[in-house]
């Protein structure tokens, strides 16, 4: 099993400095990156130090932009965009659950107890996809990584152990409290755009400076935390980018 080294990088602390978070697999081959400053965040994920994906995230707008680096161009994701992307997928999952419930009776019995399973998890109402029931229990427990102090939570998804997080605040990361916000608000419209609960931030309270994963997945830990000012270029697309629709 593979570990992830999470090294969050919040750069010079004085009165409102910017934060740089800065995630990577301890064999070096993924790396993710997430600098804030001033109600903006830049998200940006690198396998083997090249660059696959840069997001930009402005909280009082509330939309995410997605830049395409290969071909110049970027599209933009808000409340709009997921209210008519959901509505899409509804009405694919409607279709498909119909389809396949009128071909279950000539399906061979291994492949239909498969599209059983499948077909459980939608509704033939709406086409909403049946969410996991995820949740948190805190152990009552404290435990230190590097320097920081961080409460220990089980997470169970449909009553089986998932994995074990260890989250901190603000205040045990002695990150701005502006900055933390704007990281919250980034993983609560993530997990909207998604569709999904996110087992990872249980109620935004903290983030996750460990995580003892379970069933193959990948643990990770905390390194650092500093601070330093960024340049506002890094939030802005870059003049030669073209927008584009989302498909």
């Amino acid at each position: 099993m593979k570990k992830i080294l999470l090294v969050l990088t919040l750069f010079s602390h004085v009165v409102y400095a910017d934060s740089t978070l800065i995630m990577k697999t301890v064999s070096g081959d993924a790396e993710n990156e997430i600098y804030i400053k001033d109600g903006q965040l830049r998200f940006v994920m690198k396998s083997n130090k090249k660059v696959q994906r840069i997001s930009l995230f402005s909280q009082a707008q509330k939309k995410l932009v997605m830049l395409n680096k290969n071909n110049k161009t970027f599209f933009v994701i808000d409340k709009r965009v997921i209210k008519v992307q959901k509505a899409f997928m509804a009405q694919r999952l409607k279709t498909l659950h119909a389809q396949m419930t009128k071909q279950m009776e000539f399906l061979p019995e291994a492949d239909r107890e498969k599209a059983e399973s499948f077909l459980s998890k939608i509704n033939p109402a709406t086409g909403e996809m049946k969410r996991p029931n995820i949740q948190f229990k805190p152990l009552g427990k404290f435990a230190k990584v590097g320097k920081y102090i961080c409460e220990r939570v089980n997470v169970f998804v449909d009553n089986e152990l998932s994995k074990e997080l260890c989250l901190a605040d603000d205040k045990a990361l002695k990150m701005d409290k502006k900055d933390f916000s704007v990281l919250k608000d980034f993983f609560s419209f993530m997990k909207e755009s998604n569709g999904q609960q996110d087992d990872n931030i249980p109620n935004l309270k903290g983030i996750p400076i460990a995580t003892k994963a379970l069933k193959g997945q990948k643990s990770s830990g905390l390194e650092s935390v500093n601070y330093e000012e960024l340049n506002e270029d890094l939030f802005k697309v870059p003049a030669q980018y073209k927008q584009v629709q989302i498909n």
